[in-house]
């Protein structure tokens, strides 16, 4: 076998409700855990090509197997150095990346960090201390070194917005692209809608859900945000009001990614997002 797509970034993009879908789909054969981080080399990635092929589903119906790592383009400094490595194993991988409202994505992160018991200071005090909220935003250094050695034929963007509000139109666009069939990721689009978007609480306790992640991936998803949602409620770290951004914290969170957004729209040749400034 060989993987023959991957959902690349970004982090807090619904890229795991996207991967949730194909997961189900079965002409699929999607990684497990969702994120196997193999080209990236996190701590708890595969070893070895045979460790990292035995992460798939091994479905006698598949056409495609693939994975969502957003590791890919969350490493900006060494994203040459996947961007090669995925290129090498396969230079006509798919690459699918999904794009956010910065500021939306930047509040999810940073609720995200503080649900872990990551972060304790205030949100504008974070932003301002932490490059990594406007680096996971700059979507342009994240992807140009992709767009260099593939080509934008082998890369889908998504907005997040599109995928939420224009569902259908996304869903056809990722099938054709990936050559499954629609009216199956349809149907199961269907019946699994209600609850995409609505199970976001990451793990509270990271060193157990890391520790013992190829097991906990096998619990059903409900399941599992259920136990999430304790353990961030036990820890006291669960956040009942996302962050109110302020207007001052907005412009400058915009001055640090104007440049970036003008390159992105320029390299991609997509139209300029309706939520930039």
């Amino acid at each position: 076998m060989k993987v023959g797509f991957i959902i690349i970034g970004a982090m807090k993009c619904a890229t795991t409700s996207l991967a949730e879908l194909l997961e189900m789909h079965p002409q699929v054969g999607f990684s497990r855990p969702k994120e196997p981080c193999f080209f990236s080399k996190a701590k708890h990635a595969p070893k070895t090509l045979e460790e990292y092929h035995n992460c798939f589903q091994n479905k006698e119906s598949a056409k495609i197997y693939g994975e969502a790592s957003t590791s890919y383009t969350a490493a900006i400094k060494s994203n040459r150095d996947i961007a090669e490595k995925i290129f090498a194993y396969n230079p006509d991988m798919k690459l699918i990346y999904m794009v956010r409202n910065p500021f939306d994505r930047i509040i999810s992160q940073y609720v995200h960090n503080v649900q872990r018991g990551r972060e304790k200071r205030s949100f504008d005090k974070a932003i301002q201390e932490d490059p990594h909220y406007i680096s996971l935003s700059a979507y342009y250094k994240q992807i140009k070194d992709y767009v260099e050695l593939f080509g934008m034929k082998n890369i889908l963007i998504i907005d997040f917005d599109d995928f939420k509000n224009k569902n259908e139109m996304v869903l056809k666009d990722v099938a054709a692209f990936i050559n499954i069939n629609y009216e199956k990721l349809s149907k199961i689009n269907h019946h699994t809608n209600k609850s995409l978007g609505e199970q976001k609480l990451p793990p509270a306790l990271d060193k157990y859900f890391i520790k013992y992640r190829s097991i906990i991936q096998k619990i059903p998803k409900q399941y599992r945000v259920k136990i999430k949602d304790v353990l961030a409620e036990i820890r006291g770290t669960k956040v009942k009001e996302k962050p109110k951004l302020k207007e001052e914290t907005k412009k400058w969170i915009w001055q640090q990614l104007e440049n970036d957004y003008k390159n992105f729209v320029e390299l991609t040749g997509k139209e300029r997002p309706h939520w930039l400034p």
